[in-house]
């Protein structure tokens, strides 16, 4: 099986209070974080593109992002949905660049650069936890999309905290709910939208799958097959 890995940076948390930032009706965090989150007149900045690119990689709330260059909590909130200011002043622009390992020169604001292909990339994929309800219509996290499924549908990725067969706790798995895996394949089982398994396919009968991946010893999983559904895994994210 040819599965595609992309390597994640590691996520970095900055100290103090995070979570949403309800005050003046400005978010804390784009939900989804991508260029479609900005304002139809800022989408095509590349400045405020490649810090709410840089934003989400990282792993930070745009609340202590702001804190962390000196300025008041809603600063990058304002600056990345409002447009104000149009652009960022010099000093805060060499810090911003420090915080989200970029160079000053990309935060620096030039008419009519376009958007470009890394920035552009779209976190369109909905992400969910083990434990969660695998709804996409009810997603509120998002994922970078693989490269390779550019517009294809049907994906939904899994944050992983229990390793088991090819992953390990902090891999992102992107698994389609339109290909069917092939005997060897890694896939995810599926029972009322909830996982109730990951690893290599095995074997399937007319009755039953046969998974071999978390728990002890990667020990097999036997499930009827009438009371679930198998989703193949074909990107996984290194932690």
């Amino acid at each position: 099986m040819m599965v595609d890995v992309i390597t994640q940076p590691k996520k970095q948390r900055l100290k103090g209070r995070t979570g949403p930032d309800t005050g003046g009706g400005v978010p804390d965090r784009l939900d989804p974080p991508t260029p479609p989150g900005l304002p139809e007149v800022l989408r095509e900045d590349a400045v405020r593109n490649l810090i709410v690119l840089r934003v989400h990689q990282l792993g930070l709330y745009l609340r202590d992002a702001s804190v962390a260059i000196g300025m008041r909590k809603t600063y990058l909130s304002v600056f990345l949905t409002r447009g104000t200011p149009k652009e960022l002043p010099a000093p805060v622009r060499a810090k911003l660049a420090a915080l989200l390992q970029v160079s000053e020169d990309a935060l620096v604001s030039r008419e009519g650069e376009a958007v470009t292909a890394q920035m552009a990339v779209p976190f369109d994929v909905p992400l969910f936890r083990e434990m969660d309800t695998i709804d996409p219509e009810a997603a509120t996290a998002w994922a970078p999309r693989p490269p390779s499924y550019a517009g294809i549908g049907g994906l939904f990725a899994v944050s992983i905290t229990t390793g088991c067969v090819r992953t390990r706790p902090g891999d992102t798995v992107y698994a389609s709910t339109v290909r069917a895996p092939r005997i060897g394949d890694l896939a995810i089982c599926l029972r009322r939208k909830k996982i109730v398994a990951l690893g290599v396919l095995a074997s399937t009968t007319e009755d039953t799958i046969y998974i071999r991946g978390i728990g002890a010893g990667n020990s097999y999983q036997e499930l009827p097959s009438d009371k679930h559904d198998l989703c193949k895994v074909v990107s996984i994210t290194t932690a």
